[in-house]
């Protein structure tokens, strides 16, 4: 790993060794250069963890280019002789999670969250497609970020759908996942657009994975990390982050303070949060029993939402 940075920054690198998680399905360990700066590093030999990284790369670069919330600043990409796929950033000292007490740090990052999705609104030549100039990776899964017109198309065909699309390929022969491709999606998919009645949705860069792992107070100031960023509805980071233990309600508070909630913003919270029930029974358990129930209560709440 030394050689491979040291050749791509051009100046010599020692390791740290110091472990840290690099998130749920990668490994990261600090790294020090010769002129005194740390990085922290993700790697991952699993093929395809390349294209990850490249995603992760651009989405980091676009966030902090917005100026609004604080992401590390990334530093290069590339593979070892051995094909040790990694992802070099800025290594943010003090971290230390911001959801257990409503803090100061948690209504920042409400503030500053509410910021990056007005940034392309109030941009001088926004962008006015969803997706984004590159694929990116939310887990593992490649999400599939062509340029679309229309956020309903985006949402059903090039996240949903996919989901569905992969969940058909598994060998698993769960009962549930006969259930969702005969019958749960095919019924939804046809009243999606019922849940976007009255709404216009403009393309705000998001986040894409925002659950509380991925959100910390870094000094100086709150930051997120490990992107699976795209241009698309701002309510869908917001779904995330109520799934797996809700961010403060100071969080909230700050950030519908400069966007307010919407109509009918509860049951397309559900259907944004169906995307990532899909993409854990996918990719953690397989469909085993730990989403199961969660993933079928949604399907059932969105179908009784759009009668």
């Amino acid at each position: 790993m030394e050689e491979a940075l040291q050749s791509l920054l051009g100046v010599g690198v020692t390791n740290l060794k110091k472990s840290y998680g690099g998130g749920c399905i990668n490994k990261g360990s600090v790294y020090k250069t010769m002129d005194g700066k740390k990085m922290f590093v993700k790697f991952n030999s699993k093929e395809g963890a390349d294209l990850m990284f490249k995603g992760e790369f651009e989405g980091l670069k676009a966030i902090g280019d917005t100026e609004t919330v604080r992401v590390p600043v990334p530093i290069v990409t590339g593979s070892t002789k051995n094909s040790q796929h990694f992802l070099a950033m800025e290594f943010l000292n003090d971290l230390s999670q911001v959801f257990n007490t409503d803090s100061e740090a948690s209504r920042t990052l409400g503030s500053n969250l509410a910021d990056l999705h007005l940034h392309n609104l109030k941009s001088g030549k926004p962008i006015n497609k969803f997706g984004f100039h590159i694929n990116t990776s939310c887990g593992f899964i490649l999400q599939d970020n062509t340029w679309t017109d229309d956020w309903i198309t985006f949402i059903t065909e090039r996240r949903l759908q996919q989901q569905i699309d992969l969940l058909s390929k598994t060998k698993s022969e769960c009962p549930l996942k006969k259930k969702i491709v005969d019958d749960y999606w095919p019924r939804l998919k046809l009243k999606i657009p019922k849940l976007f009645d009255g709404i216009k949705v403009m393309p705000s860069l998001l986040h894409g994975d925002l659950w509380s792992g991925n959100a910390a107070l870094a000094t100086p100031k709150p930051a997120i990390f490990d992107p699976a960023a795209f241009y698309g509805h701002s309510e869908y980071d917001l779904a995330i982050t109520t799934m797996f233990g809700p961010f403060p309600k100071g969080f909230y508070k700050a950030y519908y303070e400069k966007i307010p909630k919407p109509e009918g913003y509860d049951a397309r919270e559900k259907l944004y949060q169906l995307f990532h029930y899909l993409n854990h029974c996918l990719y953690r358990n397989h469909f085993g029993s730990s989403y199961n129930t969660v993933t079928e209560n949604t399907f059932e709440t969105l179908l009784d939402a759009v009668g």
